[in-house]
């Protein structure tokens, strides 16, 4: 009887980790990609509208001067400087660049870049 009480108890501990290891990948708190599952990243979102397209990305408790925002023929870098986070989101033909805007407030980076308006 003893034996099979902490048998319980260890499985309980075993529960106990995994689910303060999984939960916040599964509640969306965090999102996993990449080549490894221990690559964890901030989430990042593309939405668009008929005006324009909005790129944002949750960076929690990092400062404005950490993170880093590059536009180049290839696309959108956005990048954090302390930690390994760099994303690329490839931007549309029909994106103007040159009037690119972002913003940084209360971790979350947005970032809007209109169309190009057909005259």
């Amino acid at each position: 009887m003893l034996n099979l009480l902490r048998l319980h108890d260890d499985a309980m501990t075993l529960e106990q980790e995994l689910d303060l290891v999984w939960r916040p990948i599964f509640s969306g708190k965090v999102q996993v990609f990449g080549d490894t599952p221990s690559s964890l990243a901030p989430r990042v979102m593309v939405v668009e509208d008929p005006y324009q397209f909005r790129v944002t990305a949750e960076f929690p408790d990092a400062e404005v001067k950490n993170i880093r925002v590059n536009l180049t023929s290839e696309g959108l870098h956005i990048s954090q400087v302390l930690g390994s986070f760099k994303r690329l989101v490839p931007l549309p033909t029909n994106a103007d660049p040159s009037k690119a805007a972002a913003t940084f407030k209360g971790g979350i980076l947005i970032i809007t870049v209109p169309k190009i308006t057909e005259n």
